[in-house]
Parts: structure tokens; C-alpha cells; sequence
């Protein structure tokens, strides 16, 4: 097909002005430095939709949509990019000359073979002197030689750049580099994102890796787990690990298991349980269900035994059944997971325990912590229930589960049906219903993570200055922050029009035309910066120190030895309060 090049893409995009090209279609009226006028993808009688010239983007603070002109053209005209291009290029007097493949194909192309070099680097220091240490772990947990090779796993050594000078040597483009996410960056320049870890590469469906999961073997860092981050060959939320491999299994059976971690899947299938995938540290998603319907029918959960992972297959078996799939969830013993159950009881005694699962409802129901005796606890539970079934779109599915629900908390079925109406106007209700745009940025660490990007976005040189070198890309957990913030660093001052085309997807990009806006007019000062790095940096400890207590409440109420949780508890609080000291160091670099 005949694509444009993308040096005429950016001739274009720099060359139309949106406010010239929206004037066409809103009656905008300026309002400080910006226009607003009414929003030509929603009905409303407010103004909500916004150009801001200097940046060249547009948001809609009602409905979300977001983005620069060329996206403005598509989203209005109902067209495609080319088409758009094309269009606007027409307006501008920018001939367009075809051609066959483009830029973008090219990238593709790089950033499959830069995770394919990585495979091998990774995969080379596992079988090394410098992965001795890491083959034994691995041994240790019951993988076999033929497991460690069939899943590539590798190993990153401690070192700052072993990958980068790999990839130097090959020659591949900066930007390559900035786009693998297989790299951080900092003031100081890029480095491995991945140190001293055993790698699990993750892989498409066409067999191609294009991210790696990382865990800590060693015990001294704060994350036991550390993902690659989103790129543009990488969306955790459409893929499953293994999935490539398991998928004719699983179509074979028409049901699939769906594991937590990377190491509960090597296990089950080393054990030759065969239909599996797992989510790589991810919730389960509405994309994850839409690639499960593919293969299979039915689901069944097997997470962790503990608190956070039965909440987690609750939640993961309402978005099957919300998706048309039909899931079971698994009861595990406390503190025990698929990986070291399935050791204990072996490979018949776990696959009985699979197919005595047990309904989504009943479930919810043992695990809620509610007491149905009480009309008060009943009503609770309804209403949290009826949250997830308003999500139903098939009718027939929808009317089964609400009669089930009535029968198992004697609530009459027109009063469910009332619960889950209110609940679906409120849905429809919602200004921004996509799951990035109600982002709403909530816990501390999520409002510390937005307020950098806020500041790098301003490109404030009184605060970033002297806190540069202390901001890094792994600051960030949320997959699209990360990435602004992997754009930013880059170059603060970089073209916004051409940052969001890096986010392909439209709710992503409506999410980030948001942030920008925001950033515009948000002050902020020197001590509240080094706030926000402070608390990201005790985010991860706080979180230990709480699964941790969790467990020592525990064997202490078997009436079990806990002295050393309980020393671990005191080490991570005195890495806590060492944070403290940091801060005081930090704002002693204040100009």
C-alpha cells in the first residue's frame, strides 16, 4: 500500500495551524491564552473543548478526546491518518508524493530485532560464569534445563550499560533505543533498565519478543518484580504470557487456566498442564478476555492464596463474565501459590482442584467478608455485585446471574435489577468512561507521579535544575505516565503536537492532551517536588512493610515463630525513615 513519508508528516503537522483548521468546525472564543468553544464531539451546552495554539493540541474536558490536528481532521471527518494527511496537506499547498513502506514499518522492524538481540544477551549471561547464581535459584525452584531453554530465560548481571554497549556496537538508532523500553534515562544519560535480574522475555503471538518481566532473586530490592513499560510494540494489556506456545492447547480444550505470575506458569507447564496463560503482573483486561474468546469458552483462576490475590480473581472473574466467557475460581491454601501448590500435591491433585473451581458468585460471596444475616451486609454486598453486572451486555447472562444473586442473598430480583439500572445511567453518565481517561490519579504515589510529569512538562529550570539527576523514568508505574515521562527527559522542551503521536491509541492520547493541558496553568514549588520523590521512593517500602505485617499477623495468631518477619518489618522501617534524611539532603540543593 502507498504510505506517505514521514518527513511530510512532520512538514504537515508542522506547517497547519489547529486553530485555523478547528475555526472551521467550533466557534472558538479566546479565554487567557487559550480558545474554547462548544465541543464538536459531544453534545453540550457549557464550552469544555479547548485549542491551545502554543502547544498546537486539542482536549475536550467533557468527553476526553484529545490530540493535535491531524487527529482533530480524523476524529471529525471519520477518516483515516493517510486520509487526513492527505487532506490537510491539499489545504497547505504540501505535495505528497507516495511511496511503498514507511518510517513506521522500519521501527517496527528495529524494535523487534533490538528485543531479539536482548533475548540473546540475557539468554548468553544465564549460561555464563556471571549467571551461575541465577541458574542455581532457578534450580532450586524445580525448573528444568529444558524449561530454563524453551522459555529463553536469561539473566541481567549488575551492571549499569552491558545491554547498551551491546546495542551501540549494532548500531541502532537513538531513537530505537528511547522507544525498547529496555533502557531508563536520567540526566546523566541512558542506562539497562534491567540489572541484576532473571528475565523472562514475553512474547507476541507471532513469536516475536517485545518486553521482558524481571524478578529479584537476590532479596535486596524494593520490587520484587520490574516489567518493561509500554512501547509501541508492547501493550501488557492485550498481551498474555505464553499464549504463543499454549494457544492450540487451549483451543484444543475450549478452556483455559489463567495464572498470575511467570513462575506459576513455567511450573504448571512444566508439570505438563498445557491450556495456561498468565497476566504478567497485570490485572486481567477487557483486551486480555477479547484474545481469550478466541480460544476458549470457559476460564478458570488460579491466583494467589492471600487476600490481594482472591480480590484479584474476583474482579478478574466478573471481566470474563463481562467478556462471555464463563470462569471458575480455584480456592488455594493461605499464603500458598500455583507455583509451590502444585510441587506440593502434584500435577493430578491440581488439575481436580482446576475443575472443582467454583462460580464467580460464590466466591465473592465466601470471601466478601460481609455476614449475610445481617439485611445491612446483604445490601452491601448487592450493591457492590451489582457494580459488576452492570458491565453485562448480553441479556440472557445478565437476567441468569441477577436470579442467582436473589436466590444465594434473598434479595428480590426487581430490586437487583433497580441497583444495576442506577449503576449502568451512572456509567453511561460519565463524562470519560474509557479506563485511562477516568484515571483519576487517587493514592499518593499516582498524584506524586502526575505532579512530576506537570513540572517536566513545564520544563521549570529554577526546580528541575538542580533535581535532575534525582528524577528518573522508574519512578513511574503507571504505563502512560512512564512513557510522557521517557518523552520528557528526553527533551522538555519537545514539540507536544508531535509527542502525541506517539501515543497511538486514542484513549492514551486523549489521557496525555489532558496532562498537557493541566500542566499549562499548575504551579508548583521546590519542596513540593522533592515531596513527590520522596513519596515515590517510599511507595514500594511502604508496601512491603504492609504484605509483611499482613503475614506476621497471621503466624502470630497460629501462634507460629514470626521473629523473622518481624525483623524484616524493622529493616524495611528503617529504610523507611532513612528517606527521611533524604529529603532534608534534597532540599538542600534549593538554589
Amino acid at each position: 500500500m502507498a504510505l506517505i513519508p514521514q518527513e511530510t508528516i512532520d512538514q504537515i503537522r508542522d506547517t497547519a495551524d489547529i486553530l485555523d483548521i478547528v475555526s472551521d468546525y467550533v466557534d472558538l472564543k479566546r479565554r487567557g491564552r487559550n480558545f474554547f468553544g462548544l465541543c464538536p464531539f459531544h453534545a453540550e451546552k457549557t464550552p469544555s473543548f479547548s485549542v491551545a495554539p502554543e502547544k498546537q493540541i486539542f482536549h475536550c474536558f467533557g468527553c476526553g478526546k484529545g490530540g493535535n490536528v491531524i487527529s482533530f481532521v480524523m476524529e471529525y471527518e471519520k477518516i483515516e491518518f493517510v486520509d487526513a494527511v492527505r487532506q490537510l496537506g491539499k489545504r497547505y499547498g504540501v505535495e505528497i508524493k507516495a511511496e511503498q513502506g514507511d518510517r513506521s514499518n522500519k521501527i517496527f522492524t528495529l524494535l523487534y530485532d533490538i528485543h531479539e538481540l536482548a533475548v540473546e544477551h540475557y539468554e548468553g549471561n544465564l549460561h555464563s560464569k556471571k549467571g551461575t547464581k541465577a541458574l542455581e535459584y532457578l534450580s532450586e525452584r524445580g525448573f528444568s534445563e529444558e524449561t530454563v531453554r524453551k522459555f529463553r530465560l536469561g539473566f541481567a548481571s549488575d551492571e549499569w550499560d552491558t545491554l547498551l554497549t551491546k546495542v551501540k556496537g549494532a548500531n541502532f538508532p537513538m531513537e530505537v533505543l528511547d522507544k525498547s523500553g529496555l533502557f531508563a534515562k536520567s540526566s546523566k544519560g541512558r542506562f539497562d533498565r534491567f540489572r541484576d535480574r532473571i528475565l523472562f522475555p514475553i512474547v507476541n503471538l507471532s513469536g516475536r519478543t517485545v518486553a521482558f518481566g524481571g524478578r529479584d532473586f537476590s532479596g535486596e530490592s524494593d520490587a520484587k518484580y520490574l516489567n518493561s513499560p509500554e512501547t509501541p510494540i508492547y501493550n501488557k494489556s492485550d498481551i498474555l504470557f505464553g499464549l504463543e506456545i499454549t494457544r492450540d492447547f487451549i483451543r484444543k480444550e475450549r478452556s483455559i487456566v489463567i495464572l498470575e505470575g511467570y513462575t506459576d506458569f513455567l511450573q504448571l507447564f512444566q508439570h505438563g498442564i498445557s491450556n495456561i496463560v498468565a497476566t504478567s503482573g497485570t490485572a486481567l483486561t477487557n483486551g486480555h478476555v477479547n484474545q481469550i474468546r478466541r480460544f476458549a469458552d470457559s476460564a478458570h483462576l488460579v491466583y494467589d492464596g492471600d487476600e490481594a490475590g482472591r480480590k484479584a480473581a474476583i474482579r478478574a472473574g466478573y471481566t470474563l463474565t463481562r467478556g462471555g466467557v464463563k470462569p471458575s475460581l480455584v480456592e488455594l491454601p493461605d499464603e500458598t501459590d500455583p507455583d509451590s501448590w502444585i510441587r506440593e500435591i502434584g500435577k493430578e491433585a491440581f488439575e481436580k482442584a482446576i475443575y472443582d473451581g467454583i462460580d464467580v458468585l460464590d466466591f465473592h460471596i465466601i470471601h466478601s467478608g460481609y455476614d449475610l444475616n445481617k439485611p445491612a451486609d446483604r445490601s452491601n454486598l448487592a450493591q457492590d455485585i451489582s457494580v459488576e453486572l452492570a458491565g453485562i451486555k448480553d441479556p440472557i447472562i445478565q437476567q441468569h446471574t441477577i436470579r442467582r444473586v436473589s436466590n444465594l442473598l434473598t434479595v428480590e430480583d426487581n430490586v437487583l435489577i433497580n441497583m444495576i439500572k442506577r449503576r449502568s445511567r451512572r456509567q453511561r453518565d460519565q463524562t470519560n468512561p474509557d479506563d485511562y481517561n477516568s484515571t483519576n490519579f487517587s493514592s499518593p504515589a499516582d498524584k506524586a507521579q502526575l505532579e512530576l510529569i506537570r513540572l517536566l512538562a513545564m520544563g521549570d529550570e529554577a526546580i528541575l535544575s538542580p533535581l535532575k539527576e534525582h528524577i528518573s523514568t522508574d519512578h513511574f508505574n503507571h504505563p502512560i505516565l512512564r512513557k510522557l515521562a521517557d518523552q520528557l527527559m528526553i527533551d522538555e522542551k519537545m514539540n507536544f503536537s508531535q509527542l502525541l503521536e506517539n501515543f497511538e491509541e486514542t484513549e492514551h492520547r486523549n489521557l496525555v492532551s489532558k496532562i498537557l493541558f493541566e500542566a499549562e496553568n499548575h504551579t508548583t514549588t521546590f519542596q513540593a517536588t522533592v515531596d513527590c520523590i520522596i513519596t515515590l521512593e517510599k511507595a514500594p517500602l511502604k508496601e512491603q512493610i504492609s504484605e509483611q505485617r499482613i503475614k506476621l499477623r497471621k503466624l502470630e495468631q497460629k501462634g507460629d515463630d514470626a521473629s523473622h518477619l518481624l525483623k524484616e518489618v524493622i529493616s524495611l522501617q528503617s529504610k523507611l525513615n532513612s528517606l527521611n534524611n533524604r529529603r532534608d539532603e534534597l532540599l538542600n540543593l534549593e538554589p
